[in-house]
């Protein structure tokens, strides 16, 4: 039995091992810019500090996000971030899955072969 993840096993991590990297960027429910909610939750004002505190933060309201977006109807998963958006938002490649904006943004025209390919809706 190996102690390495699984590739494909659900982690949600991504190919630079961050599934959540690109959403957390410049959001933040009270408008803040994310050094300032850092800075806020930390006490400190260091730049180099990291602060648990604000990523666990950071995150629920991401979970909490993609859950109410998840309970709707017409919604799915990006094939890339794994991240619920509604179809609308998406867009289908060839390959056989949706991807969100972002993920489209990062991976380019790369192709992007996949093992279990989703079903196109609608």
């Amino acid at each position: 039995m190996s102690s390495h993840p699984i590739p494909g096993s659900g982690n949600g991590a991504s190919a630079s091992g961050s599934s959540f990297s690109h959403r957390r960027e410049g959001r933040t429910t009270n408008g803040a810019t994310p050094a300032s909610v850092s800075q806020s939750a930390s006490g400190r004002g260091s730049a180099g500090s990291f602060d648990l505190n604000g990523l666990i933060a950071e995150l629920r309201a991401l979970f909490e996000r993609d859950r109410q977006i998840a309970s709707l109807p017409d919604s799915t998963r990006c094939g890339i971030c794994y991240l619920y958006y509604r179809l609308s938002e998406l867009r289908w490649r060839e390959e056989g899955f949706y991807i969100c904006r972002e993920c489209e943004r990062l991976l380019g025209q790369q192709p992007m072969p996949m093992l279990r390919k989703q079903q196109r809706q609608g």
